[in-house]
């Protein structure tokens, strides 16, 4: 018996643009299909602002390793010596 899987269609489009020497925002888009299921969108929105005085300071709006788009705020700070 053999046993054959339909296979799944994954496509993405992101990008991100460089405002100024520290700062930048993206984003990405994710929709993948499987067969006999509704097709899931997982987006997200990106800001990074970086290198002035050792302080980083990420924003993520989405949750962009989810499988559906997940409504949620995230915000990394890092502080280097």
């Amino acid at each position: 018996m053999l046993c054959r899987q339909q296979a799944k269609s994954r496509k993405a489009s992101g990008s991100e643009r460089h405002c100024s020497r520290t700062n930048s925002i993206g984003g990405r888009i994710l929709v993948q299909e499987e067969p006999g299921s509704p097709a899931t969108i997982n987006p997200y929105i990106s800001y990074c602002e970086a290198g002035e005085r050792g302080t980083e300071t990420y924003l993520l709006l989405g949750a962009p390793n989810n499988k559906s788009f997940l409504p949620q705020v995230m915000v990394k700070l890092v502080f280097a010596r």
